[in-house]
């Protein structure tokens, strides 16, 4: 350490000029705790096209636009786009009755 600091005390009195490099931003992505519901419960959770579990969930997403589906065997699809910002988010799906299109 005495070597490295006598080197840059010497560069710094005979005008070697240093570059400095900025790290990487360590700031983490603002993050939503989105909360998902169904009636009935028990739905799967698809968040921008990704299984995320089933109802009810409390899910971790980044700001930004998701596309959120829930999905049922024996009910109809439902899915939202959602424009997350932070904070806590409650979503409930109300299923109906029907053709489960893509459905599990």
């Amino acid at each position: 350490m005495g070597a490295e600091c006598a080197e840059k005390a010497s560069a710094a009195n005979t005008g070697t000029a240093f570059t400095a490099r900025t790290a990487p931003s360590t700031v983490a992505p603002e993050l939503a705790k989105v909360q998902v519901s169904s009636t009935p419960s028990g739905a799967d959770i698809e968040i921008d096209g990704s299984f995320m579990g089933s109802t009810p969930s409390a899910i971790k997403l980044t700001a930004g636009e998701h596309m959120l589906a829930v999905k049922k065997s024996g009910y109809k699809g439902w899915q939202r786009k959602i424009k997350v910002t932070g904070g806590d988010i409650s979503l409930v799906a109300e299923l109906e009755k029907g053709d489960s299109k893509g459905g599990q």
